[in-house]
Order: structure tokens, then C-alpha cells, then sequence
């Protein structure tokens, strides 16, 4: 029988709101550890261990615990076992996104569920000292409210998605640096790792009052609850999964046949120009099926904010009308939007 952990030397609380890999990586720096023992002493031996049948792999651990992983890791930091449990995507299944039922992977064809990887933003990360949210795993993320700005894609340096790969065991983790493979520095042949400070990344700023602002927030503030209360689902509250689903199924549409000109009614000016900023050839090689999340922010951004531009309106007949202007807008060579056409 394995012997319950030991409790760390040193506490470290998770930030709010904070994803598990993000504060596991924070407890091993503030240990100045390398990654592979913290996780051996919160239980979590390494996938290719004597105990490896009994534990989650490095990626399944990011998106949902089991039971006695959970206590180990409460037991060994202090931290209640309802908060650990939170701090996985399994805390969004049947609201952003939802699990597979045998086991533990994103369904990327169901609430644009991203299999992998987050977004960031610089100025959360700088201010947290590198922790990461776990909303920015979520495919309806691409804002921060907070800092009015749109969250990052990828590092800079060397244009790598980042978190869709585990952190190195044998590494000590250094917060709010790019942990992918990919030197950056020419000259200096030592590291293979890119190193980048993801703290200095530019987005695209929005003013405050922005209507991307307002659509984010909409949109994470039905996730929390649950439910879908504004516009027109204030008179008939709907679970947010059909609400999402909803803007889904518009929003997809729209990113496959709507130009800018088409959208410049529903869709602010700066977000129509930071989307067509991007190379054609790369905007065609990141276009995704209509049933997966959009592989960049500003797409995103595009998309939920056309669709709720009719969605958050109170007045019926004002989004109908608004809703209209869409639907043309997603015709092609003069043919007609059908049932056939959209689809959750």
C-alpha cells in the first residue's frame, strides 16, 4: 500500500480562478524544484512509473483529476479538495465545453472545446507573477476584461502555441516564460528551450466601453452562472450550453463566408482590421471546420461579438432585424442560408 505524501515545506495558495498545472508549476518554483520531484511528493509519480495505471498523464491532469489524485494533492498542500477540483476544465463540463464520457478529453466537435493549449494575457501574467487562468483554456475566451486588451495566441519569439504540452520534470519552472522548445537566441546555443518573457507580447488594446469588452463578459458571466440571461433570454432564461450553442452555430457560419465589409455593421472597426492584419496564407491555413473553436483570438473576437451584437439585444424585433443583416451576410453567390447549412 503507497504511503500518503508528505505535506510541502512551503504553502502556496492558487490564485483565483488560477489552472492546476499553472499553481503546480508555481509550488515547484517557489520550492526551487525541479518539477518531476514536486509532483512525486503531492503523489503524482511520473506516467512512466510502477503507479502510472493509477494516475492521470500530465494532460488529462489538466482537464480533470482522479478522486485520489485530488486528495493527495489536498492532503500535501493544505488546499480543500473542492478547490483543487476546480481548477480543471472538468469545472466547465456542460457549460463551455464537454468531456468525452470514458475519458478524460475535450470534445472538440461539441461548444467549441479546445483540445489543448491557452491563451494569455501579458498584463495578468505580470501582475500575478506567470500564473495562468484557466478560462483562457476555454475556446469563448479572447479578451481580458481587466487589462482591455485581447488575449495572446501564441509567444512571440518563437510562435508557439503555449501549455499544450507538459512542462519538462526534470525542468524548474520559471513562471511567465515560454517553456516550448525553440531557441531564440541565435548566439547562445546552450538552451533549447525559448525562454521568452510572455509578459512582453502586444495585443490588440480596446477601449473601454468596447462592445468585444461587453460580449466577453457576457459571455463568462453565463459560464459562471450557468445560464444565459441577457438579451433576448433575459424573458427565458436558457441554460448557457444552448445559449453557446446558439452562437456557435451562427459564429462559425460567419467566420467560413462573411468579408469585413459584410460585417463592418455588426463588428467594431479595429477588430476587422487586426483579423485582415493577419497574412492571407496564414488566415487560410488557421481556418478550422465549423464545429472548432477559432484558432486565434481576434477570429474569436469577430465572431461572438457579430452574434451578440443581436443576441444581447432586449428587443426582439431589434435583434431579428440584426440577426437578418447576418444571415445575409453569410450568403454566397446569391444563395440562401438553409437549415441544412447551420448546424450544432
Amino acid at each position: 500500500m503507497t504511503a500518503a505524501p508528505r505535506t510541502l515545506p512551503l504553502r502556496l495558495q492558487p490564485a483565483e480562478g488560477e489552472a492546476l498545472d499553472s499553481w503546480l508549476e508555481a509550488l515547484a518554483h517557489r520550492h526551487h524544484s525541479p518539477l518531476g520531484n514536486l509532483l512525486e511528493a503531492l503523489g503524482l509519480p511520473s506516467p512512466k512509473g510502477q503507479q502510472a495505471p493509477r494516475c492521470s498523464s500530465p494532460t488529462e491532469r489538466t482537464i480533470k483529476l482522479r478522486p485520489h489524485e485530488i486528495s493527495s494533492i489536498a492532503h500535501a498542500t493544505g488546499v480543500e479538495p473542492a478547490r483543487i477540483a476546480r481548477m480543471t476544465l472538468a469545472h466547465f463540463h456542460g457549460r463551455a465545453l464537454l468531456l468525452r464520457e470514458r475519458q478524460p478529453r475535450v470534445n472538440r466537435h461539441i461548444l467549441w472545446g479546445r483540445a489543448s493549449g491557452s491563451r494569455f494575457c501579458p498584463d495578468c501574467l505580470a501582475s500575478s507573477g506567470g500564473r495562468w487562468q484557466l478560462t483562457w483554456r476555454l475556446g469563448w475566451s479572447f479578451a481580458c476584461v481587466h487589462h482591455l486588451r485581447l488575449l495572446a495566441d501564441a509567444c512571440p519569439c518563437c510562435g508557439n502555441t503555449q501549455r499544450d504540452r507538459p512542462h519538462q520534470r526534470t525542468e524548474i519552472p520559471h513562471p511567465g516564460r515560454c517553456r516550448r522548445a525553440g531557441n531564440c537566441e541565435p548566439d547562445d546555443r546552450r538552451s533549447a528551450l525559448c525562454g521568452h518573457d510572455l509578459t512582453d507580447v502586444s495585443t490588440l488594446t480596446l477601449p473601454a466601453g468596447h462592445f468585444a469588452l461587453r460580449a466577453q463578459t457576457l459571455i463568462l458571466d453565463a459560464i459562471t452562472s450557468g445560464a444565459a440571461q441577457f438579451g433576448v433570454y433575459a424573458r427565458s432564461p436558457q441554460p448557457v450550453a444552448v445559449a453557446l450553442a446558439d452562437v456557435r452555430t451562427v459564429a462559425s457560419r460567419l467566420l467560413a463566408t462573411a468579408n469585413s465589409e459584410e460585417l463592418s455593421s455588426v463588428v467594431p472597426g479595429d477588430l476587422i482590421d487586426e483579423h485582415l492584419s493577419v497574412p492571407r496564407g496564414r488566415r487560410m491555413a488557421l481556418k478550422r471546420p465549423g464545429f472548432m473553436a477559432p484558432s486565434t483570438a481576434v477570429s474569436t473576437a469577430v465572431a461572438i461579438t457579430a452574434v451578440l451584437k443581436a443576441l444581447s439585444e432586449p428587443d426582439i424585433q431589434q435583434a431579428g432585424s440584426i440577426m437578418r443583416d447576418l444571415l445575409r451576410a453569410m450568403e454566397r453567390e446569391d444563395r440562401a442560408v438553409t437549415a441544412s447549412d447551420i448546424y450544432h
